[in-house]
């Protein structure tokens, strides 16, 4: 499998997730635990890498698919840390899976530091550094070259991805298309206190979206970029629980109208625990131009919504 043409190029989001070990049952509030000046004593520490590019690269990885995974690493030593979990996390081909990793002389790797007390909500400390200086340009050729599948994740996290209304994102869906592969976008809920938070994401959307195939955010993240006030509502009916649970179905449809009126041919709304749905566009020219991955039939994927 190593030495197979890539049929999956994944790019995009990559750190190192840092997860100091509590006590079971220790830890009071989190006002509690970081008090200024104290030490406090944990088990140890489990390190392993996220992202975008990791997760779906190993995922497709271990199913059988010849993948090549590209994100973007400092000369640090998280940056060493990251390349060599990935390599391990790839049964011994992990060498041919990210052998066009960009690893940048000089920079930071990206970091993710996870207070995870127990009986408390997360607190996630995150560094972007070189997933804020990522680019197209950073992705070779050669990578996309033979393969079917272009998956890109993550541009809310990549500041260059969102800028501009995603024209770097633009910028690498349309190389992928020229390549003759099917697209897909994968999201991810911005920060409204960073620059991420103050974009214009419906604008980012009907730059982009023409060139998505597939289009697979989870339905919060894209209720906040299209429907900030309904966001803000659901997140307080919520009360730190899934928000999708507090959105009926006649919602969701209505939200996949939404951006399948942008241009995909395929969206999918991850709900959290309350499962999956998938909606497809009712044109045919538009769904015979996703490509290598089209439906073989593509007359019984007119028009569908499916939910599980």
């Amino acid at each position: 499998m190593g030495s197979a043409k890539p049929d999956a190029v994944v790019v995009g989001h990559l750190c190192l997730d840092i997860l100091p070990t509590f006590a079971a049952g220790g830890g009071g509030s989190i006002a509690e635990i970081l008090v200024p000046g104290k030490l406090l004593d944990i088990a140890g520490a489990v390190f392993s890498t996220g992202g975008a590019a990791n997760n779906t690269g190993i995922t497709l990885h271990r199913l059988g698919f010849p993948v090549n995974v590209v994100g973007k690493v400092g000369d640090d030593f998280f940056g060493e840390a990251i390349l060599d979990i990935m390599r391990k996390n790839m049964r011994g081909e992990g060498a041919e899976v990210i052998k066009d990793m960009v690893i940048s002389p000089g920079e930071g790797s990206s970091f993710t530091l996870i207070i995870n007390p127990p009986g408390i909500d997360r607190v996630f400390l995150h560094a972007s550094a070189t997933n804020g200086t990522f680019a197209a340009d950073d992705v070779p050729d050669q990578a996309l070259d033979g393969a079917r599948l272009l998956h890109f994740g993550y541009p809310p996290l990549m500041t260059r991805f969102f800028l501009n209304d995603g024209e770097e994102t633009k910028k690498l869906m349309a190389r992928g298309k020229r390549k003759g592969m099917t697209t897909s976008l994968d999201m991810a809920r911005p920060d409204p206190d960073a620059p991420a938070g103050k974009v214009d994401w419906r604008a980012f959307m009907e730059n982009v979206l023409p060139l998505v195939d597939i289009f697979l955010p989870s339905v919060d993240e894209i209720v906040y970029m299209l429907d900030r006030p309904l966001f803000d509502r659901i997140l307080a009916q919520a009360a730190g629980g899934n928000p999708a649970a507090e959105l009926d179905m006649e919602t969701i449809s209505a939200t996949a109208d939404r951006l399948l009126a942008m241009g995909p041919a395929i969206v999918g709304l991850k709900l959290g625990d309350q499962g999956f749905y998938l909606k497809t566009t009712g044109d045919a020219a538009r769904l015979a131009a996703i490509g290598p991955l089209a439906p073989p039939d593509p007359g019984s994927w007119l028009g569908r919504e499916l939910a599980a």
